[in-house]
């Protein structure tokens, strides 16, 4: 019987991935991770100015399950390989359609989706193995490459606030919706949105169809406060703890969580008050 070497031999460069939901799209990324091992990467193992793989053996692959941009050009929704042409000071980002390409292997330029050059950065960590990250910024992402101290990075917008937008005003903003609950995710989106006409609107819609739900006034009352109208921020907080009081038992609450909604609301007011004080 023969024994396979790889199985005591590992993978000099192991397959990595990432799979990360950024507001309603999913980005994923595939990619085989080389170590330095004491080599030196950039203008070295990775030579400037030359069209790199990003990566070991096959291309490394970014996919996205809806429409994007990136560097305000539309990408359809698909899986494309990622190539990267490092420099000393910028690198240049490329997104292309053949995803079945071995290192560089038959690439093709008429075959690139986006081409744009990026900034590059100096860590002070220091990455031994080929990192390739996702990070979410609210609704949209920032893709990082990351290698010894070398970091560069792009951004991807996805559609979500615009869904979001569009979505509020044929349902939300003319009362199509009957559903409380959506009002109150709009008013608490609006709120990290740093939209607070609109987050205090959708309140104010939200505790109308619901006047039990206690979180509705509490939304309402971080609306008005944001608007700097902490007496009647201290009045909706008011009313959430006379709801909570009135309906908790109603709603399912057990006496330890009743406390809890209560004293959250009460430590709201003690906070308003000292504002007003000012």
């Amino acid at each position: 019987m023969t024994t396979s070497f790889s199985q005591y031999i590992p993978d000099l460069s192991p397959k990595g991935s990432i799979k990360q939901k950024v507001g309603f799209t999913t980005i994923t990324v595939a990619y085989e991770r080389p170590a330095a091992r004491g080599r030196k990467i950039f203008g070295g193992l990775v030579p400037y100015k030359k069209l790199w793989r990003t990566g070991a053996g096959y291309c490394t692959k970014i996919g996205f399950n809806d429409s994007v941009r990136i560097n305000g050009k539309p990408i359809k929704a698909g899986t494309y390989s990622l190539f990267t042409i490092p420099d000393t000071n910028e690198w240049t980002i490329i997104l292309n359609s053949d995803t079945s390409l071995y290192a560089t292997d038959g690439y093709d330029e008429k075959k690139n989706e986006v081409t744009f050059k990026t900034r590059i950065e100096k860590s002070n960590r220091y990455y031994e193995s080929l990192t390739i990250d996702i990070d979410v910024i609210p609704n949209n992402a920032l893709i990082s490459i990351a290698w010894e101290k070398t970091f560069a990075s792009f951004k991807v917008e996805t559609s979500t606030d615009k869904k979001v937008k569009d979505f509020t005003e044929k349902n939300l903003l003319t009362g199509k919706s009957k559903d409380a609950e959506q009002y109150g995710t709009a008013s608490e989106y609006y709120l990290f949105q740093n939209d607070f006409n609109k987050a205090l609107i959708f309140a104010d819609k939200a505790i109308v169809l619901n006047p039990k739900e206690n979180w509705f006034y509490s939304l309402k009352a971080d609306a008005l406060e944001k608007n700097g109208k902490y007496e009647e921020a201290i009045a909706a907080a008011n009313n959430g703890i006379e709801v909570a009081q009135k309906y908790g038992k109603e709603l399912g609450w057990n006496a330890e969580q009743q406390r809890i909604v209560i004293e959250e609301l009460k430590s709201k007011i003690e906070s308003l008050k000292n504002k007003l004080k000012k």
